[in-house]
């Protein structure tokens, strides 16, 4: 399969999760007593599903918590890409070692609040002891032209950025497709 290939086959499973995305979002509008931890907890999930295929073996995707050999811990990761052996694990969420985990995603449906990027930052600092944080968001609600200054900013604190899209319409060329390959090369 080709590489262009590939990258329209990603551009087709980004647009799905946009779009589903952008129905979950739209309801927990209509129906403001909607739980923004159940909404967040759908995007994880569709992004999990969607990556696990595309991760090489023996790695696995759940969520959970990450434990240092001195005690520390991550909170909670949305999804952590690992190795066994874990400490626990029940269903699909675990809590492993931190030398088994290979990379920590943080998902976000929606971003258009700069208190949003300053919580990312303050995240990204606890996290990178452990690995190094990858944020995703679904749709970008801040100006286009900040984007670039976001990423750099996530960058300096030794993480990455993926951002799907401008408002779940406009889709970011080749962001998913990036996103595996940077998950990729960790593993």
């Amino acid at each position: 399969m080709s590489e262009e290939i590939s990258k329209r086959q990603f551009m087709f499973l980004q647009k799905s999760l946009c779009d589903k995305a952008e129905a979950i979002y739209k309801v927990m509008e209509e129906h403001a007593k909607l739980s923004s931890v159940i909404t967040g907890k759908i995007c994880e999930t569709m992004l999990s599903q969607t990556l696990k295929p595309y991760i090489p073996s023996p790695y696995k995707v759940d969520c959970g918590e990450i434990i240092s050999s001195h005690g520390e811990t991550s909170g909670e990761c949305d999804i952590v890409i690992y190795c066994n052996p874990v400490l626990f694990q029940e269903e699909n969420i675990v809590v492993v070692p931190d030398i088994n985990v290979k990379a920590i995603i943080q998902v976000q449906k929606n971003l258009g609040a700069y208190d949003d990027l300053k919580k990312i930052i303050k995240r990204c600092r606890k996290q990178r002891k452990f690995a190094s944080p990858i944020f995703v968001v679904y749709a970008w609600f801040l100006k286009k032209e900040e984007l670039g200054k976001f990423k750099e900013e996530i960058e300096e604190e030794e993480g990455k950025l993926f951002v799907f899209s401008y408002g779940f319409k406009d889709l970011i060329n080749n962001e998913l497709y990036k996103l595996v390959k940077e998950i990729q090369s960790k593993c």
